[in-house]
């Protein structure tokens, strides 16, 4: 990996991990001329925990820390962990400083710009599966690859088989040798991206680990079977929400059921399943929303657009915001399924109701402005994404939803009343021009033509 990364023209600095004073000789390769102009340190590692990153920061630089286990505390300005599992926006809970700005979950996977850039013109998985992608990482130690082809070629011969062959696969001479025996079964080695292939299968089968966003950005079903206890919380609630099936952990999983499942997924319709419409979590601009939340948004030109059915998780998301639910006059947190109900209630109700998601030039959501008709007057409440807060772009979201609205609606009276408690929504509604008047000891009334 490091040669990997000088020849792109990076500067790398090689540490030995382990040793006692490991931040001290980090602090001092971060000193070098290379590296002493650095903004921001990135940890990705088990081994490390608050103690280091707090080591790390200085004033102008910040941390941010990338982690998938809850098992320890952090002292970073920001977290990332970018998979799915139960209770994924609480698990961290006592385990980062208050003034970290997590980012969780999927829609932050840093997946390669090819995924992003396919991922609305995928196509839909319809009828029994013809094409099989099988591909189990870089080594497959279990021999899982094998196994699993032996298993499909008993099934159908009538499906195409594409079989990765990861670049320090023990098996690589015997896997070969056995694609040269069946016409349908094809061998890749080494490839550098997977989606070519994974556009044009109907069905994986594969490891639990990050290429689950991969499948999921290109909406493509699968079936997992987990290699690391830290595959298993993801696989059990990809399981769960009908975005996989979990097949069980590789040491377990015997001939017997391999062959049960794969003959049901064969001649099923993935629909029966699979969840295409949520899998839509997934949609491979992660490394945009990180890098929009380390660099800032400095542009105000912002764009609104209305909301859609595939932004509900995004949504939920935000409502659930412990600072959202805090400011809110109904605090309680929302469930999922309440949720849903609303959001397609409130999508058909066009008369009466607006809703916007405000994104930066590039596409990134900053957050959602809603827009409710009461009388002749509309009155508005809206969620900064956490990751954006403090940078002054509250009124410009603002700002441009009421454009929105107003180039559908035409001219109209809004609304909008606020917490006295919440200072930063009344300053934000003084910046924009409207008017306050006081109604009671529980709310404030914000009003303004548009």
């Amino acid at each position: 990996m490091t040669g990997w990364l000088e020849e792109q023209g990076l500067a790398v600095a090689r540490l030995a991990f382990g040793t006692r004073d490991d931040a001290a000789e980090t602090l001092s390769a971060l000193g070098q001329r290379d590296f002493d102009a650095a903004d921001w340190v990135v940890v990705d590692h088990y081994g490390l925990d608050g103690r280091w990153e707090q080591a790390m920061s200085r004033p102008g630089r910040r941390v941010l820390a990338i982690d998938d286990l809850a098992d320890r505390s952090h002292d970073c300005d920001l977290f990332l962990d970018q998979n799915l599992v139960a209770e994924h926006d609480t698990r961290y809970a006592g385990l980062l400083p208050d003034t970290a700005v997590p980012l969780l979950g999927p829609r932050y996977a840093m997946l390669q710009p090819g995924y992003r850039q396919v991922h609305s013109s995928v196509r839909a998985r319809h009828g029994r599966p013809r094409g099989v992608l099988v591909y189990f990482g870089a080594a497959d130690l279990p021999g899982l690859t094998g196994r699993v082809v032996a298993a499909l070629l008993r099934q159908r011969d009538d499906i195409v088989i594409d079989m990765v062959i990861g670049a320090v696969n023990p098996r690589r001479q015997q896997l070969l040798a056995l694609a040269r025996m069946h016409p349908q079964l094809i061998a890749h080695f080494q490839m550098p991206s997977l989606v070519e292939l994974m556009k044009r299968a109907d069905l994986a089968v594969g490891a639990g680990g990050a290429t689950s966003w991969e499948r999921l950005c290109l909406g493509l079903p699968s079936l997992v079977v987990t290699l690391a206890a830290n595959q298993q919380p993801i696989a059990a609630e990809l399981h769960r929400r009908k975005l996989a099936i979990w097949l069980g952990d590789a040491d377990e999983l015997d001939g017997g059921r391999l062959d049960d499942v794969l003959r049901q997924a064969l001649e099923k319709d993935a629909e029966t399943w699979f969840d295409a419409a949520q899998a839509g979590i997934v949609d491979g601009r992660g490394v945009d929303r990180v890098a929009a939340a380390m660099l800032g948004e400095s542009s105000k030109q912002l764009v609104s657009r209305p909301v859609s059915a595939s932004d509900e998780w995004l949504l939920l998301e935000w409502a659930n915001d412990p600072t959202t639910r805090a400011t809110a006059f109904q605090p309680q947190r929302i469930t999922a399924d309440g949720h849903h109900r609303w959001l397609q209630r409130r999508l058909a109700e066009s008369k009466e109701f607006r809703l916007f998601v405000v994104e930066t030039p590039a596409g990134v959501e900053l957050g959602q402005v809603r827009f409710e008709r009461e009388g002749e007057d509309w009155f508005i409440s809206y969620s900064l994404g956490r990751e954006f807060r403090g940078q002054g772009l509250a009124a410009p979201m603002l700002a441009s939803a009421l454009e929105a609205l107003h180039s559908t609606v035409g001219p109209a009276m809004v609304a909008g009343r606020v917490r006295p408690e919440n200072i930063a929504s009344r300053r934000v509604f003084d910046r924009l021009q409207f008017t306050a008047a006081h109604l009671d000891d529980k709310a404030i009334e914000f009003r303004r033509q548009i």
